[in-house]
Protein backbone atom coordinates (compact mmCIF):
# COMPACT_ATOMS: atom_id res chain seq x y z
CA UNK A 1 0.00 0.00 0.00
CA UNK A 2 1.18 3.59 -0.57
CA UNK A 3 2.53 5.37 2.51
CA UNK A 4 -0.01 7.13 4.69
CA UNK A 5 -0.14 10.91 4.23
CA UNK A 6 1.73 13.14 6.64
CA UNK A 7 -0.50 14.30 9.47
CA UNK A 8 -0.68 18.09 9.64
CA UNK A 9 -3.30 18.54 12.35
CA UNK A 10 -2.87 19.33 16.03
CA UNK A 11 -0.90 16.90 18.18
CA UNK A 12 -2.57 16.60 21.56
CA UNK A 13 -4.12 13.92 23.73
CA UNK A 14 -7.58 14.97 22.54
CA UNK A 15 -6.62 14.89 18.85
CA UNK A 16 -4.92 11.49 19.10
CA UNK A 17 -7.84 10.02 21.01
CA UNK A 18 -10.02 10.72 17.96
CA UNK A 19 -7.53 8.75 15.80
CA UNK A 20 -7.65 5.48 17.76
CA UNK A 21 -8.32 2.57 15.40
CA UNK A 22 -12.03 1.92 14.72
CA UNK A 23 -13.14 5.02 16.64
CA UNK A 24 -15.83 7.23 15.17
CA UNK A 25 -17.51 4.55 13.06
CA UNK A 26 -21.22 3.63 13.26
CA UNK A 27 -20.42 -0.09 13.03
CA UNK A 28 -18.66 -2.40 10.58
CA UNK A 29 -19.21 -5.64 8.68
CA UNK A 30 -16.49 -7.15 6.55
CA UNK A 31 -15.09 -10.31 5.10
CA UNK A 32 -11.71 -11.26 6.52
CA UNK A 33 -8.78 -13.55 5.89
CA UNK A 34 -7.47 -14.88 9.18
CA UNK A 35 -4.59 -16.84 10.64
CA UNK A 36 -4.69 -18.39 14.11
CA UNK A 37 -1.49 -18.86 16.10
CA UNK A 38 -0.50 -20.47 19.38
CA UNK A 39 2.96 -19.29 20.23
CA UNK A 40 5.07 -19.78 17.09
CA UNK A 41 2.77 -22.45 15.67
CA UNK A 42 0.15 -21.50 13.12
CA UNK A 43 -3.04 -23.43 13.84
CA UNK A 44 -4.63 -22.63 10.50
CA UNK A 45 -5.63 -20.08 7.87
CA UNK A 46 -9.30 -19.34 7.24
CA UNK A 47 -11.80 -17.17 5.45
CA UNK A 48 -14.31 -15.49 7.67
CA UNK A 49 -16.34 -12.46 8.63
CA UNK A 50 -16.20 -9.77 11.29
CA UNK A 51 -18.84 -7.45 12.69
CA UNK A 52 -18.03 -4.59 15.07
CA UNK A 53 -20.35 -2.41 17.11
CA UNK A 54 -19.18 0.73 18.96
CA UNK A 55 -17.30 1.12 21.10
CA UNK A 56 -15.56 -2.16 20.20
CA UNK A 57 -17.86 -5.13 20.67
CA UNK A 58 -17.03 -7.64 17.97
CA UNK A 59 -17.74 -11.04 16.52
CA UNK A 60 -15.34 -13.00 14.31
CA UNK A 61 -16.57 -16.16 12.57
CA UNK A 62 -14.04 -18.39 10.79
CA UNK A 63 -14.95 -21.00 8.14
CA UNK A 64 -13.26 -24.04 6.66
CA UNK A 65 -13.01 -24.65 2.91
CA UNK A 66 -16.50 -26.21 2.91
CA UNK A 67 -18.13 -23.22 4.61
CA UNK A 68 -18.48 -24.88 8.01
CA UNK A 69 -17.87 -22.72 11.09
CA UNK A 70 -14.53 -23.57 12.65
CA UNK A 71 -14.59 -20.96 15.40
CA UNK A 72 -17.01 -18.25 16.51
CA UNK A 73 -15.45 -15.55 18.70
CA UNK A 74 -17.47 -12.90 20.54
CA UNK A 75 -16.06 -10.07 22.66
CA UNK A 76 -18.64 -7.82 24.30
CA UNK A 77 -19.26 -6.09 27.62
CA UNK A 78 -15.92 -7.24 29.00
CA UNK A 79 -16.57 -10.93 28.24
CA UNK A 80 -14.95 -13.26 25.73
CA UNK A 81 -16.59 -16.37 24.27
CA UNK A 82 -14.87 -18.75 21.85
CA UNK A 83 -17.23 -21.38 20.44
CA UNK A 84 -15.84 -24.42 18.59
CA UNK A 85 -18.94 -26.03 17.00
CA UNK A 86 -17.24 -29.21 15.78
CA UNK A 87 -16.42 -30.09 19.41
CA UNK A 88 -19.57 -28.52 20.89
CA UNK A 89 -17.17 -26.64 23.18
CA UNK A 90 -17.32 -23.11 24.55
CA UNK A 91 -14.39 -21.28 26.16
CA UNK A 92 -15.12 -18.34 28.45
CA UNK A 93 -12.87 -15.51 29.53
CA UNK A 94 -12.54 -11.78 30.15
CA UNK A 95 -11.55 -9.21 27.54
CA UNK A 96 -11.98 -5.57 28.55
CA UNK A 97 -12.68 -2.89 25.99
CA UNK A 98 -9.65 -1.65 24.07
CA UNK A 99 -11.24 1.80 23.86
CA UNK A 100 -10.70 4.42 26.57
CA UNK A 101 -13.63 5.09 28.85
CA UNK A 102 -15.48 8.29 28.08
CA UNK A 103 -14.54 9.80 31.44
CA UNK A 104 -10.92 8.60 31.57
CA UNK A 105 -8.08 11.08 31.71
CA UNK A 106 -5.55 10.94 28.86
CA UNK A 107 -1.85 11.80 28.88
CA UNK A 108 0.43 12.05 25.85
CA UNK A 109 4.17 11.44 25.62
CA UNK A 110 6.84 10.98 22.96
CA UNK A 111 8.61 7.61 23.02
CA UNK A 112 11.24 5.84 20.96
CA UNK A 113 10.42 2.67 19.04
CA UNK A 114 12.81 -0.30 18.78
CA UNK A 115 13.95 0.92 15.35
CA UNK A 116 14.87 4.29 16.81
CA UNK A 117 11.93 6.15 15.29
CA UNK A 118 9.86 8.47 17.44
CA UNK A 119 6.23 7.73 18.23
CA UNK A 120 3.43 9.27 20.24
CA UNK A 121 2.03 7.32 23.17
CA UNK A 122 -1.36 8.01 24.64
CA UNK A 123 -2.21 6.60 28.07
CA UNK A 124 -5.68 6.22 29.49
CA UNK A 125 -5.40 6.87 33.20
CA UNK A 126 -7.44 5.22 35.96
CA UNK A 127 -6.84 5.81 39.67
CA UNK A 128 -3.48 7.36 38.88
CA UNK A 129 -2.12 4.53 36.71
CA UNK A 130 -2.00 3.86 33.00
CA UNK A 131 -4.84 1.42 32.32
CA UNK A 132 -4.56 1.39 28.52
CA UNK A 133 -1.84 2.52 26.13
CA UNK A 134 -1.97 3.52 22.47
CA UNK A 135 0.92 4.06 20.04
CA UNK A 136 0.77 6.44 17.07
CA UNK A 137 3.16 6.85 14.17
CA UNK A 138 4.83 10.26 14.53
CA UNK A 139 4.63 10.97 10.77
CA UNK A 140 1.03 9.99 10.00
CA UNK A 141 -0.42 10.03 13.56
CA UNK A 142 -2.10 6.71 12.73
CA UNK A 143 -2.75 4.37 15.65
CA UNK A 144 -0.26 1.51 15.31
CA UNK A 145 -0.89 -0.37 18.54
CA UNK A 146 -2.90 -0.70 21.74
CA UNK A 147 -2.55 -2.66 24.95
CA UNK A 148 -4.69 -3.23 28.03
CA UNK A 149 -4.27 -5.39 31.12
CA UNK A 150 -7.46 -7.17 32.10
CA UNK A 151 -8.65 -7.59 35.69
CA UNK A 152 -7.64 -11.25 35.40
CA UNK A 153 -4.03 -10.26 34.68
CA UNK A 154 -4.11 -11.22 31.00
CA UNK A 155 -2.49 -8.74 28.64
CA UNK A 156 -4.33 -7.98 25.41
CA UNK A 157 -2.34 -6.32 22.65
CA UNK A 158 -3.33 -5.19 19.17
CA UNK A 159 -1.32 -3.92 16.19
CA UNK A 160 -2.81 -1.96 13.30
CA UNK A 161 -1.35 -1.44 9.82
CA UNK A 162 -2.39 -0.86 6.21
CA UNK A 163 -5.04 1.75 6.96
CA UNK A 164 -7.77 1.96 4.34
CA UNK A 165 -7.75 5.41 2.71
CA UNK A 166 -10.85 7.59 2.82
CA UNK A 167 -12.63 5.50 5.45
CA UNK A 168 -14.55 7.15 8.26
CA UNK A 169 -13.66 5.53 11.55
CA UNK A 170 -9.90 4.99 11.19
CA UNK A 171 -10.13 1.49 9.67
CA UNK A 172 -6.88 -0.52 9.49
CA UNK A 173 -6.67 -3.11 6.74
CA UNK A 174 -4.63 -5.45 8.91
CA UNK A 175 -5.12 -6.23 12.60
CA UNK A 176 -3.13 -8.54 14.88
CA UNK A 177 -4.62 -9.33 18.31
CA UNK A 178 -2.60 -11.19 20.95
CA UNK A 179 -4.29 -12.52 24.07
CA UNK A 180 -2.81 -14.08 27.17
CA UNK A 181 -0.16 -16.77 26.78
CA UNK A 182 0.52 -16.95 23.07
CA UNK A 183 -2.94 -16.88 21.48
CA UNK A 184 -2.92 -14.65 18.40
CA UNK A 185 -5.24 -13.92 15.51
CA UNK A 186 -4.13 -12.04 12.40
CA UNK A 187 -6.87 -10.45 10.32
CA UNK A 188 -6.93 -8.87 6.87
CA UNK A 189 -10.08 -6.78 6.45
CA UNK A 190 -11.68 -6.90 3.00
CA UNK A 191 -13.99 -4.16 1.68
CA UNK A 192 -15.65 -3.19 4.97
CA UNK A 193 -19.21 -1.89 5.02
CA UNK A 194 -19.75 0.83 7.60
CA UNK A 195 -23.25 0.92 9.05
CA UNK A 196 -25.00 0.33 12.36
CA UNK A 197 -24.81 -3.28 13.61
CA UNK A 198 -27.72 -4.64 15.70
CA UNK A 199 -26.77 -6.17 19.05
CA UNK A 200 -28.33 -9.53 18.05
CA UNK A 201 -25.39 -10.10 15.67
CA UNK A 202 -22.97 -10.12 18.62
CA UNK A 203 -24.62 -12.59 21.03
CA UNK A 204 -23.35 -13.41 24.52
CA UNK A 205 -24.50 -16.18 26.83
CA UNK A 206 -24.24 -19.02 24.35
CA UNK A 207 -24.04 -22.60 25.58
CA UNK A 208 -22.41 -25.90 24.62
CA UNK A 209 -22.07 -29.40 26.04
CA UNK A 210 -18.53 -28.60 27.19
CA UNK A 211 -17.70 -25.27 28.79
CA UNK A 212 -14.16 -24.37 29.89
CA UNK A 213 -12.17 -21.39 31.02
CA UNK A 214 -10.24 -19.68 28.23
CA UNK A 215 -7.00 -20.83 29.88
CA UNK A 216 -7.84 -24.37 28.70
CA UNK A 217 -7.73 -23.14 25.10
CA UNK A 218 -4.38 -21.50 25.76
CA UNK A 219 -3.02 -24.78 27.12
CA UNK A 220 -4.58 -27.13 24.50
CA UNK A 221 -2.35 -28.60 21.80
Amino acid sequence: MPPAPVYEGPVSAEALRDRIAFSGMPGMRSEVEASLWKGRKRVGAFKGAIVMRPPDDMRIVLYDTFGNTVMDIVRANGSLEVLVPSKNTLYLGHAPSMMPAADSGMTMSIVEEMDGEKAYELSSMKEGRAEKRYRFDARSALNTGASVMGDDGKLIEARFTDYLPGRVGNIPGRVVIAYGKGLRIELTIKDPELSEVPSRLIPLGRTASRIYDISELEAAE
